[in-house]
């Protein structure tokens, strides 16, 4: 079975992020097969005690008994928080845990040192002990995802500082960080310095950085799902689906069909401790980027027909020529070849 995953969500792009990813999960786990279900949805849902009650964002408190999310929710604004726990109510499906989510009134203002420093001592403990409740609800722990934007003030300041907190506090625990990039020419002036603080200082603590570009995000919108104008929403609901791709556990089996290490034929769950290991094994490889296929719109879906040896011929072109889009790839492009 493989490990709990406890997701940290900071900011306004790193809770907006988080959300659109638990929608995905909810959604894709069905597609599962069944003897892996419930494996998988403990990874990142636990189940509410039949005493709990969920407090809205009106503060009224209700019974809900919907699965919630393994999900802590930090902002120094809480209008972004309130609106994440108001969504997924909406779904029916999940919900968040009201007591997981940490906000104030402040605001970091695109600040990476406020974040960094004013915030981030500040709040240090109150988010650890957040973190430390929900670890607490899990069988297992497998691991911990921050999600973040490396632009602003709160997701990158102060997410930065908590990523160091968490591998203080659980230096044996696999931390994995996702990080969306800035468009080139964005909206805050000091997006740049930002993103290399960051950057340089993940590097430093986390196992691994996925970065994803808001550049890119635009483009698979516009070129691959036919959104001529997409919203933040379409560009974070690409994020997420790609994330989740690399979350969902899959089944790993040794040469001979066997579970590695193990004797005899069987299978188990990958978890984010093998990711880890697998991608991020030396200190010097700790920057990811991600890669999907196939991306289409859902209504196409149906329509189509697709097969392992396709599929895996274009994600190694893709690779190959450094591009995160499945359009206009260059299959002249070969192993070797200079570039």
């Amino acid at each position: 079975m493989p490990g709990s995953v406890v997701t940290v969500q900071l900011g306004q792009c790193g809770n907006q992020v988080g959300a659109e990813l638990f929608d995905t999960l909810s959604a894709e786990i069905d597609a599962h097969p069944p003897r892996d279900r419930a494996g998988i949805r403990r990874a990142f849902f636990r189940e509410p005690h039949r005493d709990e009650h969920d407090a809205d964002v009106s503060g009224a408190s209700t019974s809900y008994m919907a699965p919630v999310a393994r999900a802590v929710l930090i902002d120094m604004e809480p209008k972004v928080v309130q609106a994440s726990l108001r969504r997924a109510r909406r779904t029916g499906r999940w919900r968040y845990d009201g007591d997981r989510t940490l906000a104030f009134q402040s605001g970091s203002g695109n600040n990476w040192a406020r974040g960094y420093h004013t915030h981030g001592d500040a709040v240090r403990h109150d988010v650890l002990d957040l973190v430390a409740k929900e670890a607490e609800a899990c069988d297992h722990v497998g691991g911990f995802v921050l999600m973040q934007s490396m632009a602003g003030g709160t997701g990158a300041g102060l997410g930065a500082r908590v990523a160091e907190a968490l591998r203080d506090e659980y230096p044996t625990a696999t931390l994995m960080n996702h990080c969306v990039w800035p468009y080139e020419s964005g909206e805050v002036i000091v997006q740049a310095y930002n993103t290399l603080l960051t950057l340089s200082s993940l590097l430093d603590t986390s196992d691994g950085v996925a970065v994803v570009q808001n550049e890119e995000l635009h483009q698979t919108c516009v070129k691959l799902l036919g959104a001529e104008r997409p919203t933040f929403g379409d560009m974070n609901a690409v994020a997420a689906s790609q994330l989740a791709g690399v979350l969902l556990p899959a089944a790993r089996r040794d040469a001979a069909g066997g579970v590695p290490g193990g004797g005899g034929s069987g299978r188990r769950l990958a978890n984010l401790h093998d990711l880890s290991m697998d991608l991020c094994c030396h200190a010097k490889t700790r920057l990811l980027s991600l890669r999907q296929t196939p991306t289409m719109p859902r209504e196409s879906v149906a329509f189509t027909t697709f097969q392992w040896p396709s599929l895996l011929k274009r994600a190694r072109q893709m690779l190959l020529t450094g591009t995160t889009l499945e359009e206009g790839l260059d299959w002249g492009l070969e192993p070797g070849a200079n570039t």
